[in-house]
C-alpha cells in the first residue's frame, strides 16, 4: 500500500513505447514498481520518467493528484482501457496554431481556479488588468470573480465579455508558451483576432441596439434528424436567409456544418423556431449584438475615431486572418482592418483549410471553453488530414489539473513540455529509479507517420470471440462505462435514451467519439454521437463497422443505415 500522498496538486507524466503493447507493458511494469514501493512522491516519478531516453513514438500522458490516482491510470493503460486524465498519442502531428475564439466561451470564474494556482497565469492576468483598466468603468477583477457581487457588469454584454475574454485567452497563451509550447502561427475568429494579433488598443465600448445570432450545426448530441434544411452548409443556410429580405445574413462560415446567422432579434428567433421544428441542431448565440451584420454599421464610424491611433507593430508570427481567410503576407491591422472585421463575414473555415494546408498539424484552441474545436475536426475531416484539435479549458474545470491534462493530449503528439514549469514547487523527496520499462530492447520503432496498431487490442480479441448479440451488450457496456466517466454519472444508462438527456454536450460527445475511437481502433466520423444519438444506436454502429453486424431490424440484404467507411488506427 503506498503511504505517500505527495502535496494534492495535479502533475504529469509520460511513457513511450514502440507500439501500443510496448506502452501498456511498460505501463504494468511501472505499476508493478509502484504498488510494491514505500514512500514515493508522483514529482520523483515523473522526473525520473522525463529525463529517461525516448522508448518509442507512441506516447502516453498521465494527469493526477496523488499516488494512488496515478496507479489507476497506469492500470488502465496496461489494461487498454480509457480514463479521465489519460491521453495517447503517435508521432510528431507538425507545427502547432493557436486559435482565438470570439465571444461564446465565457462563463462565471472562468480565470478563477487558475489565477489561484498558476502564478505565471495570474501575473499575465494582472498586467492585462492593468492595461485595460483605464478604459472601463467596472472592475475586470470582479467580473471573474465566480461570485461576483450583484451590482458587477455581467458576461452577456458585449462590452464586458469582449475585454474579460482578451484578458483571459491571453493569460492563456502565455501559460502556454510558459509551459514550453510556441506556436508557429495565430488565428483568431471575430474579435477573437484582437487576441491572435496580441495587440493593445481601445475597446469599442459601444453596443448595438437590437439584433441577435444563430448557430446552426454546433448543437448537441441526441435529437438529430436529416431534412432538406442541411446541417449547418452555408450553400444551403445562405438561400433559405432571402425571404427576411437583408434582416438576417451569413455572419460566419465555421466548418463544414457549422454557420452562423446574425440580424434582427426577430428574425433571428423566428429561423431558430423553424430550425426546432425541423430537427436541425441550432441554437442561440447570447452575444449583446448582432456583429457581421447591418446592425453594427451605425457604431463603426465611432469605432474608427476610436482606433485611429493604433498603429500596429510588425507581425512577428505568420497570422491567418479570419475576414480573409487565409495568411496575411503583411499584417496591417489597422482601423480600417478591425472595421471591416467587425462587419464582414467571418471566414473561419477557409482560414483553417490554410492552416492545414501549410502543415499545421495541431490546431490549438486557447480559450476558458471549447467553441471551435468541433467546427475545425470538421474541417481536418473534411480534408482527410491527421491533424489534431485540442481545447484549453471548459466549463467548470478552469483549474491547473484541466489545463495540464490539456498539455498531455499536446504533447502525446509531439511537442515536448518544459518539465521545469511541469514540476515546479511539487514535493520532492529525491531521485527515483526507473525499472526497465521496454518490454523488446532494440525492437525497431515504427515510423513516425504509422497509425497501424502493433495488432488487435484485448478489447477486440474479447469481441472477436464472441456471438453477436453478445458483442452488442459488450460495445453497449463499452459506450455506456465511456459516457460515465465523461459526464460524472452514477446511474446505470439507459440505452435508448438521448445523448442529450444523460449529460452529453457538444464538447463531450467529440470527446466519446475519440474514447471510442481508440478503444476500437476506428477512425470515426467526428458527428458519431450526433449521427447515432443513442447508446444503442451507437454500439448497433459500432458492431457493424468491426464485425459487420446488423443492428436490430435492419435485413440481411439491406445496406446498413449511415454507413461510414472507415479505417483502422
Amino acid at each position: 500500500m503506498v503511504q505517500a500522498t505527495g502535496n494534492g496538486t495535479p502533475q504529469m507524466w509520460m511513457l513511450a513505447g514502440n507500439g501500443r503493447a510496448p506502452l501498456a507493458t511498460a505501463a504494468r511494469r511501472l505499476h508493478q514498481r509502484l504498488s510494491g514501493a514505500q514512500d514515493w512522491l508522483p514529482a520523483d516519478v515523473g522526473r525520473a520518467l522525463a529525463g529517461a531516453a525516448p522508448a518509442g513514438n507512441r506516447r502516453a500522458a498521465l494527469v493526477a493528484d496523488s499516488p494512488e490516482g496515478f496507479l489507476d491510470l497506469l492500470a488502465a493503460l496496461a489494461a487498454g482501457r480509457g480514463a479521465p486524465g489519460l491521453a495517447e498519442g503517435t508521432g510528431d502531428r507538425g507545427p502547432v496554431a493557436f486559435v482565438f475564439p470570439g465571444q461564446g466561451s465565457q462563463w462565471p470564474g472562468m480565470a478563477s481556479g487558475l489565477a489561484a494556482g498558476s502564478e505565471l497565469f495570474r501575473r499575465r492576468l494582472d498586467e492585462c488588468v492593468q492595461a485595460l483598466e483605464p478604459y472601463l468603468d467596472w472592475s475586470l477583477p470582479e467580473v471573474l470573480r465566480a461570485d461576483a457581487g450583484p451590482g458587477t457588469p455581467g458576461l452577456d454584454r458585449a462590452d464586458v465579455v469582449q475585454p474579460a475574454l482578451f484578458a483571459v485567452t491571453l493569460s492563456l497563451a502565455a501559460l502556454w508558451r510558459g509551459y514550453g509550447v510556441e506556436p508557429a502561427a495565430v488565428l483568431g475568429h471575430s474579435v477573437g483576432e484582437i487576441s491572435a494579433a496580441v495587440r493593445r488598443g481601445a475597446d469599442p465600448g459601444r453596443r448595438s441596439p437590437g439584433g441577435g445570432a444563430v448557430e446552426q450545426g454546433a448543437g448537441h448530441a441526441g435529437r438529430a434528424r436529416r431534412d432538406d434544411l442541411g446541417h449547418g452548409r452555408p450553400g444551403e443556410v445562405e438561400p433559405r436567409l432571402a425571404r427576411w429580405q437583408g434582416r438576417l445574413v451569413l455572419a460566419a462560415v465555421n466548418g463544414p456544418r457549422s454557420v452562423i446567422v446574425s440580424g434582427d432579434a426577430d428574425a433571428a428567433g423566428e429561423l431558430l423556431a423553424e430550425f426546432d421544428r425541423s430537427g436541425v441542431h441550432a441554437r442561440r448565440i447570447e452575444v449583446g449584438l448582432a456583429a457581421h451584420s447591418a446592425h453594427i454599421e451605425e457604431i463603426l464610424p465611432g469605432l474608427r475615431a476610436d482606433l485611429a491611433p493604433v498603429r500596429p507593430r510588425p507581425a512577428q508570427l505568420p497570422y491567418y486572418s479570419a475576414l480573409t481567410g487565409g495568411l496575411l503576407a503583411e499584417p496591417h491591422l489597422d482601423a480600417d482592418y478591425w472595421c471591416r472585421n467587425l462587419r464582414g463575414t467571418v471566414r473561419f473555415e477557409q482560414a483553417t483549410r490554410a492552416l492545414l494546408r501549410d502543415g499545421h498539424g495541431a490546431l490549438l484552441e486557447v480559450s476558458p471553453h471549447t467553441v471551435l474545436t468541433s467546427a475545425m475536426q470538421d474541417c481536418v475531416e473534411a480534408d482527410g488530414g491527421r491533424a489534431v484539435v485540442l481545447g484549453t479549458l471548459r466549463r467548470d474545470q478552469g483549474g491547473t489539473g484541466r489545463f495540464l491534462a490539456s498539455l498531455g493530449e499536446l504533447c502525446v503528439h509531439g511537442p515536448t513540455p518544459d518539465w521545469d514549469s511541469v514540476f515546479a514547487g511539487q514535493q520532492s523527496s529525491g531521485a527515483f529509479e526507473l525499472p526497465e520499462l521496454s518490454g523488446e530492447p532494440g525492437a525497431e520503432p515504427e515510423p513516425e507517420s504509422a497509425e497501424q496498431p502493433d495488432g488487435p487490442s484485448a478489447l477486440l480479441t474479447e469481441l472477436a470471440g464472441l456471438a453477436p448479440a453478445a458483442r452488442r451488450t459488450a460495445l453497449l457496456a463499452l459506450v455506456g462505462r465511456e459516457l460515465r466517466e465523461l459526464t460524472g454519472r452514477t446511474a446505470p444508462v439507459a440505452e435508448d435514451g438521448a445523448f442529450l438527456d444523460l449529460g452529453l454536450d457538444s464538447v463531450t460527445a467529440v470527446e466519446l467519439r475519440n474514447r471510442l475511437a481508440t478503444a476500437t481502433q476506428l477512425r470515426l466520423p467526428p458527428t458519431a454521437a450526433f449521427d447515432y444519438p443513442t447508446p444503442a444506436a451507437l454500439a448497433g454502429f459500432l458492431g457493424a463497422e468491426l464485425f459487420g453486424d446488423r443492428p436490430d431490424g435492419v435485413a440481411a440484404d439491406e445496406p446498413v443505415p449511415g454507413r461510414w467507411t472507415t479505417t483502422r488506427w
